[in-house]
């Protein structure tokens, strides 16, 4: 969720997600994506998530609030890391990344607001 301000954006999305949780997610795949931003070249690395009823909920309880949505797909997903513009090393990682945590159950800890 983008485009909430501050305590008040926290607190609208504590509101929305009143009742809903999560305990664990599993990762379908990790894949990579350019930067859209030309002069700033780099690889965003994510862990795709399989979709679930819980993760469909949450994510539709929270597009109810004001945001900016620049992804009209929902692909949950957690982001890894971002690397320089490298195909090799982009290659590399995705390779070692997919062999690790391909199948694998990941506990969810909390909500990050992107202030942390």
């Amino acid at each position: 969720l983008q485009g909430h301000a501050g305590a008040e954006g926290d607190e609208a999305v504590d509101m929305a997600l009143d009742g809903w949780s999560l305990d664990t997610v599993s990762v379908q795949n990790v894949t990579a994506f350019e930067s859209t931003t030309p002069d700033e070249p780099y690889y965003c690395l994510v862990a795709e998530l399989n979709l679930t009823p819980a993760l469909v909920n949450g994510n539709a309880r929270l597009r109810r609030l004001p945001h900016t949505d620049n992804f009209p797909t929902y692909r949950a997903h957690i982001t890894l890391a971002y690397i320089k513009h490298d195909e090799t090393i982009r290659d590399e990682l995705l390779y070692a990344l997919n062999n690790k945590f391909t199948g694998t159950q990941v506990k969810t800890m909390g909500i990050n607001y992107g202030d942390e």
